[in-house]
């Protein structure tokens, strides 16, 4: 019988392809397009629950669509965030259930005797910071035994890039565990058929059709903070409201990381009085004009600089008093992908991470905003280093 709409939704694919091409009797979608022939349900005993994260949902390439279709045991818990902004999500659970999930003490699934291997398998759905906060915000999955693979050849998810090579999208992860858990099932060797055509042939769509904004080699802001080396300097900038105006840049300051250097500037601005100079902190007496900043600023700052702020509206606020544009780099925007969309205050978020206050030698309350935001950059670029390492090893 036909459906109304292509069951494994790789049918969004097509508005890559300019031609008209033959549509699918089954699901009357472009044929090159849909798998859906090609997907043969597999009766798995071992039952396989997905938990995944939202912004994978609507991918146009997520995998997990043909796992529900090619099991017959699979369910999906979708993990949308509460009030609190956690993704927490409660699924039924039983006492042999293992989440698989590369956690130091997990251990290779096919290292455990048989009669100790789990009955129920866990499995997170998402990109690897997806998944992190994912498993960060459901307590319940860290209390689950810990299993992992040892896959013997890369993953051939070409058409998403992986962090690195032992690392298998959703579909091949639950297909080479099932392969361990259950060998004598059929079917298990063309569970990955849809997959593999999927991946193949959206991998000859010509690529002109792709946006022209999404350069291949692009670097992320994640890794423009870790290349920036010796350029960076992190920012933060005082500024007050005044009515029917843009905000006033009275007090700049920032800070060198690979040196240390402090360079603080209070600026001059005609309509605001003394009383809100001292409120925060400021001595009326050091206000400088906004040529003398610039001067010091750009004598201080050195070429081709790459500014890091913990808000996008520090940049502003430099543009507005000297018309300067430097590359910047937006700390919580930073951060919200690197960790999945994870959010909350700042404070909070530095109990969270477990980083320590740092205080700078500047007026007011920018000695400690100053310095949580260069513990900020300072996390960042030690965990995306980190994980350079690790990848470099393995590769290596």
């Amino acid at each position: 019988m036909a459906h109304e709409g292509c069951e494994t939704g790789f049918e969004t694919l097509s508005t890559r392809v300019t031609e008209p091409r033959p549509t699918c009797f089954t699901c009357r979608r472009p044929q090159p397009v849909c798998v859906c022939s090609l997907i043969v349900p597999v009766a798995n005993r071992t039952p396989i629950t997905i938990l995944q994260h939202p912004g994978e949902r609507g991918h146009a390439f997520n995998s997990v669509r043909l796992a529900k279709l090619g099991l017959t045991d699979a369910s999906v818990h979708l993990a949308w965030p509460d009030a609190n902004g956690q993704m927490h999500k409660e699924v039924p659970r039983t006492e042999r259930m293992a989440l698989l999930y590369p956690r130091e003490d997990a251990v290779d699934l096919a290292d455990i005797p048989v009669s100790e291997r789990p009955d129920h398998l866990v499995v997170l759905d998402g990109t690897w910071q997806q998944a992190r906060r994912l498993y960060r915000d459901n307590p319940w999955l860290q209390e689950l035994r810990h299993v992992a693979l040892s896959p013997a050849k890369p993953s051939q998810y070409r058409i998403r890039k992986e962090p690195a090579p032992h690392c298998l999208s959703t579909i091949e992860s639950i297909a080479a565990a099932l392969r361990i858990l259950e060998p004598e099932t059929s079917g298990l060797d063309t569970l990955l058929d849809g997959f593999l055509a999927m991946v193949n042939t959206q991998a000859e769509v010509p690529h002109a059709a792709v946006s022209r904004y999404r350069g291949k080699h692009k670097p992320t802001r994640l890794d423009r903070l870790v290349l920036s080396g010796d350029r960076l300097v992190i920012c933060y900038g005082e500024s007050v409201g005044l009515r029917g105006h843009k905000p006033t840049l009275l007090q700049w300051t920032a800070v060198r990381p690979s040196t240390g250097e402090v360079f603080e500037s209070q600026l001059h601005a005609p309509d605001v009085h003394d009383g809100q100079r001292l409120k925060r902190s400021m001595d009326p007496a050091r206000a400088e004009s906004r040529a003398q900043f610039k001067e010091r600023w750009v004598a201080w700052v050195g070429e081709e600089p790459v500014m890091a702020s913990w808000g996008a509206n520090q940049a502003e606020l430099l543009r507005s008093a000297t018309g300067l544009r430097p590359e910047h780099l937006p700390l919580r925007v930073i951060y919200g992908n690197y960790n999945g969309g994870l959010g909350g205050t700042f404070s909070e978020i530095m109990e969270r991470e477990g980083l320590a206050a740092m205080r700078y030698p500047v007026a007011g309350r920018a000695a400690e905003r100053l310095g949580n935001a260069t513990a900020m950059a300072m996390y960042l670029r030690e965990r995306r280093q980190e994980t350079l390492r690790r990848r470099a090893e393995l590769e290596a």
